[in-house]
């Protein structure tokens, strides 16, 4: 979809969204917001969290979710190493940059504008505070962004709940310390607000806003999800390189940079709560609906994990292999090597291991809808690992693969521990040389 047509859909949900609230804003005033909102999502890091995706976060939703959703990515300064200056005229007042730390405007007058005490309270900071990243930076700025561009078309009370929305997306939070979940604070948060503020909502009122903010919250990571662990892993492929700037062009990596940043998502993953990814308030999802949720996360990122300690092995070898010619071999070398040697293309028709995972194989024959620079090196050769060696073998070998990566193992200690037949087949397919220098 080209970034005009992003617009419109994006500025036809957000009027749809705000007549079902019983505003009508100028067409000025939200030609600018949707304008701006897809403009922030559509710069060059962007593969994952782009208009698509809030597009799809905002579907079937109520009037509140839709904007939540339209906004609640708006802001990722990981991902664009800046934030959009159509957004930053919004919210720079608030914030200040130090050492590239972005930190909450230490001045007790902000306090008297409503939409900045709004966010403060919903999401526990205070003025003065260092953001970081991974604990709500993005969702309160974009939360900001939203309400300060909303606050003159939208009354205190609604934005409050889209302010709640947005902070609900704040990914991957696990209970407190007491055992009470962010949704539990959450709600503890607004009976606050609703005083503070004079809002006159009533117990069940604050009850439907959390529920409200974790259905949000679960469609925005409903990919872990997924039925289809190939579906999971292109969403998981698409989420590599958007910090991992490095892998850019995608077309053209060195093994190393590329095994380095799956590396990263491997741990990120392996140490992953499928609980602490889908949430549960009430009844909201049902016991039903959360037990298979939970089940398919934790099936998706076992076979996720598995998958990618597969490439791994894969660079590892390769890594170690490159070394002995004291010079890694670009990524667009070695798969013009593979493309003109059959071997590993023949080790898609050999014989299976028994021991080998039908459902990892297949998925490592599958092309991810966003290819790397090096997946077309690692699939085949992960493909020849396990058919010459077993699954699990290869995960017994992954074990040296990560002391290898650490320095702990030299590139020949590290093959020394690998079978004698899979280094030749390799060596022979890729043309890497077989004695070191």
């Amino acid at each position: 979809m080209s970034i005009q047509a992003d617009q419109q859909k994006c500025l036809d949900f957000l009027e749809g969204a705000l007549e079902g609230l019983g505003v009508v804003a100028a067409r000025e005033k939200t030609q600018k917001i949707s304008n701006l909102i897809v403009g922030s999502m559509s710069g060059q890091w962007r593969l994952f969290h782009t208009p698509d995706h809030i597009f799809q976060v905002g579907l079937d939703s109520d009037d509140i979710e839709v904007i939540s959703a339209l906004f609640h990515d708006s802001i990722y300064v990981q991902v664009d190493k800046d934030i959009h200056s159509g957004l930053l005229s919004y919210i720079a007042s608030f914030m200040s940059v130090s050492d590239k730390q972005i930190f909450i405007t230490n001045n007790s007058k902000l306090l008297n504008d409503a939409s900045l005490k709004l966010c403060l309270m919903t999401f526990g900071f205070d003025l003065g505070q260092r953001l970081i990243s991974t604990e709500g930076q993005n969702e309160f700025l974009s939360a900001l962004f939203a309400a300060k561009a909303l606050e003159d078309s939208l009354p205190l009370p609604i934005l409050s709940q889209i302010i709640s929305c947005i902070e609900a997306t704040i990914p991957f939070r696990e209970s407190d310390h007491e055992g009470i979940s962010c949704s539990e604070q959450q709600y503890e948060k607004l009976k606050k607000i609703n005083q503070v503020f004079e809002f006159s909502w009533i117990d069940d009122d604050i009850q439907k806003i959390v529920e409200r903010g974790v259905r949000l919250a679960n469609r925005d990571v409903i990919g872990f999800a997924s039925e289809s662990p190939g579906c999971f892993l292109d969403d998981t492929w698409k989420l590599i390189p958007e910090t991992n700037h490095d892998l850019w062009p995608l077309s053209i990596c060195t093994i190393s940079t590329y095994r380095a940043a799956l590396q990263k998502m491997e741990i990120f993953l392996s140490a992953l709560k499928a609980e602490s990814v889908i949430r549960k308030y009430k009844n909201e999802p049902s016991d039903e609906k959360y037990a298979y949720l939970i089940y398919s996360i934790n099936r998706n990122l076992e076979i996720g994990c598995a998958y990618l300690g597969v490439k791994l092995l894969s660079c590892a070898v390769l890594e170690a292999l490159s070394s002995r010619n004291f010079k890694e071999q670009p990524s667009e070398i070695l798969r013009a090597e593979l493309a003109q040697n059959s071997m590993l293309a023949a080790s898609f028709e050999s014989p299976l291991s028994t021991k080998i995972d039908e459902e990892l194989l297949s998925l490592l024959k599958q092309k991810r809808s966003l290819e790397l620079g090096c997946d077309e090196i690692s699939s085949p050769i992960g493909i020849f690992i396990l058919k010459e060696i077993g699954i699990e073998n290869a995960q017994s070998l992954l074990y040296e693969a990560r002391q290898f990566f650490s320095g702990e193992l030299s590139s020949e200690d590290f093959l020394s521990h690998c079978p004698r037949d899979l280094i030749a087949g390799i060596m022979s397919s890729t043309q890497l040389p077989s004695n070191p220098k």
